[in-house]
């Protein structure tokens, strides 16, 4: 997950995050976060990771995993 995180963009925070869904047949699809100056079409690695998998025709029931780094927004929400 780390060689993904040269393909971040991140200009604003200099906070890069890389994410990987698996699917239940072991197929990886990576996301990494992409920042923008309008913040409303910032996205995470984590729903870009998701994005990946249902652009190449994954359904969403299909995602097994979500690989995020510990320190993320959404580590933050699953552990609370």
């Amino acid at each position: 997950m780390t060689a993904l995180l040269e393909h971040c963009h991140a200009p604003y925070s200099g906070f890069h995050v890389a994410a990987i869904a698996v699917t239940r047949g072991g197929d990886v699809y990576p996301g990494v976060n992409i920042e923008s100056a309008a913040y409303s079409t910032t996205i995470c690695a984590e729903r870009n990771a998701i994005h990946s998998a249902v652009t190449a025709g994954v359904r969403t029931g299909d995602i097994s995993e979500l690989h995020i780094p510990a320190r993320s927004d959404a580590g933050q929400i699953i552990a609370a």
